[in-house]
């Protein structure tokens, strides 16, 4: 409301007033034509109102596209760089590489070809239990190897990040994209896909379009 002209607003509380001295008998034409002028100005300051208000939010959005879009080419110039540490760290020798290193490509390897973070059940623990080890040490070479602070951050941006190349390559609802993703809930995807992409789901799949 404080963003609305006043102008407007005295046109607003305006028109009863004059709509009723108008049409009270009077016979003096002159005043007529006052009061239809006034009621003219005031519909049109109306209108005025409302284009320009409608213009903001036009504006607002084409800003949050442009926003989103970046956000998406950064978003995916990061995947890209992460795939080539991956390379790189794969091409050395096993003598090169330390535990932590030869565990984490161990773990990427069975999240990359098994999809395993689809599973919404899915932790630390039986992460463990498929490479034949204990959850400490894949937390150590989660810490070690990636960006992520825990297991569970390194699994559910797996999760997210599937869900995004769905966004992107299908027209599926996103709860359906959720669910196929590993997340329990939609509340949940949405926290955590606002958490690593810094939009929603949707405005991800606008932005892919864009």
């Amino acid at each position: 409301m404080r963003r609305f002209p006043k102008l407007v607003i005295i046109s607003l509380l305006a028109v009863p007033v004059l709509t009723t001295a108008c049409t009270g008998g009077g016979n003096d034409v002159e005043a007529k034509t006052i009061v239809y002028r006034i009621l003219a100005f005031s519909l049109l300051a109306i209108m005025l109102a409302i284009f320009m208000a409608l213009w903001r939010l036009a504006l607002a959005y084409r800003r949050m596209l442009i926003k989103n879009r970046e956000l998406f080419e950064l978003i995916h110039r990061k995947q890209r760089r992460e795939v080539r540490d991956i390379q790189r760290l794969a091409r050395q020798t096993e003598q090169e590489r330390t535990p932590n290193e030869q565990l984490f490509l161990r773990l990427v390897e069975l999240m990359k070809k098994q999809q395993r973070y689809t599973d919404a059940d899915l932790n630390r623990d039986m992460l463990a239990a498929m490479l034949g080890t204990n959850h400490r040490y894949i937390d150590d070479a989660i810490r070690e190897c990636s960006d992520s602070p825990s297991t569970k951050a390194f699994i559910d941006g797996y999760r997210v990040d599937h869900a995004a190349r769905l966004l992107t390559s299908t027209d599926d609802p996103i709860a359906l994209i959720a669910e196929m993703s590993g997340f329990a809930n939609r509340t949940t995807f949405n926290e955590q896909f606002r958490s690593r992409y810094k939009m929603t789901p949707s405005e991800y799949r606008r932005a892919s379009k864009s």
